[in-house]
């Protein structure tokens, strides 16, 4: 089960509120802002995503502004003393040149996973 939707390329992560007694979204790649919307259903959720994404949409384009969160490539990564040693080792093991290069391998392979499960759902 997904606990995402996505309309004009924003993806929202869905969550329930039992205090307020509904659905709960929140807009991952919104640009600079958090954008919020709610519904008792699927079809009211879907309806207010749709509304207040265009409006922000709107808003982005009267104010100058790129809707769409800009990612600049660098991900900060901690682990353990023993996990990196393990990672170096598994990064020469592997022929990779750099940590980088093997993490983002890995990385991808994983998210490529997610994103094909997703899409089928």
């Amino acid at each position: 089960m997904s606990n995402m939707m996505e309309y004009k390329g924003f993806t929202a992560l869905i969550e329930y509120s039992s205090e307020d007694d509904e659905f709960v979204g929140h807009v991952v790649n919104a640009s600079p802002d958090r954008i919020t919307f709610g519904g008792k259903d699927v079809k009211q959720l879907k309806k207010h995503m749709k509304e207040i994404v265009d409006a922000y949409i709107e808003w982005a384009k009267e104010e100058g502004i790129d809707p769409q969160k800009p990612f600049n490539g660098r991900i900060t990564y901690r682990t353990t003393p023993q996990h990196h040693a393990q990672i170096a080792k598994a990064a020469a093991f592997a022929g990779k040149r750099s940590l980088n290069a093997f993490i983002d391998e890995a990385v991808m392979a994983q998210a490529a996973k997610i994103l094909e499960n997703h899409h089928k759902a």
